[in-house]
């Protein structure tokens, strides 16, 4: 998996935040080398940039990835908490044996159950993309707090124009029920599921996406609130369910023309 991001995050709502599925990489093949003490984590990697599932299709880039990841964090073992700070970088160069590299940008926003993406955008003539994101946590034996910042840049061929993109998120939970605070895996620098069985878990999202900026075709803005309740009957199974509202106003498609509002019900198994 690239190390772009947090990319196994908790998932204290349903689906991840737009943004994170809008600049984050997927799975891809290629090799990682981790580093980690308790106050430090460092990772660096070297992958395709091809989308594992999209193996075998006409939609393959002729192309690698360069990713690294650095992260500080702080122990504080009498509350059980965590303070973690970080940020990653990613470099894909141009695509080799083509004159036209065609690259989408995409995210389902608040669920995948719905017609068409949320947010889409096909850029040609792409030469090197470079993504950043800077990267925050914390957690105590009752809240957690998590936020990531997003900068996806796209060079062009035959000109000075470039797209870029941003956005991110910021999210948090409160334990209604429950001891012990979050788990943390120390050897990838994640954050994980309340520690204690039977908890239960107030959470709330705030996501903002916008992918109009540069001179290329526009794939709008996302903004988007989210609340929800989990409840974990073990390390392994959970009930989840949440609400979400999505400003339609800002979407740059003709599917999605009214604001939304979603619930979700979902039983997860947890390996």
């Amino acid at each position: 998996m690239p190390i772009s991001a947090i990319v196994q995050r908790k998932f204290l709502i349903h689906q991840s935040a737009a943004s994170v599925l809008a600049f984050t990489d997927s799975r891809k093949t290629g090799v990682t080398y981790h580093y980690f003490r308790s106050g430090w984590y460092a990772a660096a990697g070297v992958y395709t940039n091809n989308d594992i599932n999209r193996i075998g299709t006409d939609q393959q880039l002729n192309t690698g990835a360069v990713t690294c990841r650095l992260a500080r964090r702080f122990l504080y073992p009498v509350s059980s908490g965590i303070l973690h700070v970080g940020v990653a970088f990613s470099f894909i160069p141009s695509e080799v044996n083509t004159d036209n590299s065609v690259r989408e940008v995409k995210s389902n926003g608040v669920t995948s159950m719905l017609g068409e993406p949320m947010l889409y955008v096909e850029l040609d003539r792409v030469t090197t993309e470079c993504k950043g994101v800077v990267e925050f946590l914390y957690t105590d034996s009752s809240f957690l707090v998590q936020s990531e910042y997003f900068v996806n840049r796209f060079g062009h061929l035959g000109g000075p124009e470039k797209s870029l993109f941003h956005g991110g998120y910021l999210q948090g939970s409160y334990l209604l029920k429950g001891k012990g605070g979050f788990e943390y895996d120390m050897e990838k620098a994640v954050p994980g599921r309340p520690v204690s069985s039977r908890s239960v878990e107030l959470t709330a999202r705030i996501n903002y996406t916008d992918m109009s900026c540069g001179h290329h075709p526009v794939g709008g803005r996302e903004l988007d609130f989210s609340v929800g309740l989990n409840y974990y009957i073990n390390r392994f199974f959970g009930i989840k369910w949440n609400f979400s509202y999505v400003l339609a106003g800002q979407l740059d498609s003709s599917f999605y023309r009214k604001n939304l509002f979603i619930t979700q019900l979902r039983c997860q198994y947890i390996f």
